[in-house]
This record gives C-alpha cells, structure tokens and sequence, in this order.
C-alpha cells in the first residue's frame, strides 16, 4: 500500500514483524511503557495484525515500526516504535511519516486518524502536531505507566 514512501537512500520498507523490535534500541520513553505492560509486545503483535504496518530498515538498522489499526468505520489509530538513533535523519523520516499519514486516510477510507501520544514526552507531541495531529484531551492515568496522555486526531475529507 505504502510502497512510494520517499526513503532516504538505502533504507527499505518491510512488512512489520515483531522481531523487528529486538533489531531496535527503543528510545527510552518508548521503553518505559515497554517495561511497565509485560504483554505490550503481544498487544502490538495485534494491533499490527488488525491493518497496515510496516518498519523502516536503514543501515542494518531498524530505525522505526509503525501502522495503523482499524478502530470502527472511518477511524483508525496511528502506532510507531521508534529507535533513538532516528532523530540524527529525523527529518528525512518526518517528511515520509507524513506522506504515510497524508495517504493513509484516503487509503483506508478514514475520516478521522488517532493517536496516544504520552504527555511525558514532548517530542512527540511536537512530532504528532507536525503531522497535522491535534490535541483533543487529556487521558489521565493512561495505560501501563499510569501517566497522563494525550488523544490527538486528524481529520479527512470525504
């Protein structure tokens, strides 16, 4: 579905597949949901089996795992792993997460793209905002951290 995604050079798209995980140093925020939920590798396994998911292999290096998971008609949610070492090509790979999230929608007929962003790591919300993401409220208590997150959307026609 994805195969045009402009990578930077020598970096390949795969299907995702769970031991992709194991080729990756989790950023540190990442891993402490990692730590808190024992079975989140499982429930990630099941979520990348409901829709599209792919990962980015880049200098023997998987740099990021992501997709999207139905929800209901019209809605999916955004998932992404991400290995700390991205931010030295964040740009690069920013500019093709967004062509992912622009085609997407059209892709699997959404209106609306969700995502759980925790409130504890402002890159990401930053990041999310800068893929057209927006904060919709607080989920307090959220998840295996027992931290505050944050449900932000984006919206498509049609």
């Amino acid at each position: 579905m994805m195969r045009d995604l402009k990578l930077p050079a020598g970096a390949t798209l795969l299907p995702f597949r769970l031991h992709h995980l194991s080729r990756m140093k989790v950023h540190p925020q990442q891993q402490r949901v990692f730590d808190a939920q024992p079975n989140y590798r499982a429930m990630l396994q099941g979520q990348a089996q409901l829709g599209p998911a792919y990962s980015v292999l880049y200098n023997d290096v998987v740099w990021v795992c992501f997709g999207v998971a139905p929800v209901c008609v019209g809605v999916g949610e955004a998932w992404m792993i991400r290995d700390y070492r991205i931010d030295t090509v964040a740009v690069t790979f920013g500019r093709a997460a967004r062509q992912f999230c622009n085609q997407v929608g059209p892709a699997l007929k959404l209106w609306r793209l969700q995502m759980i962003v925790q409130v504890s790591f402002p890159s990401a919300v930053r990041f999310a905002e800068w893929l057209q993401f927006e904060k919709e409220g607080v989920l307090r208590h959220y998840g295996g951290t027992n931290e505050d997150h944050l449900m932000m959307a984006r919206f498509y026609d049609g």
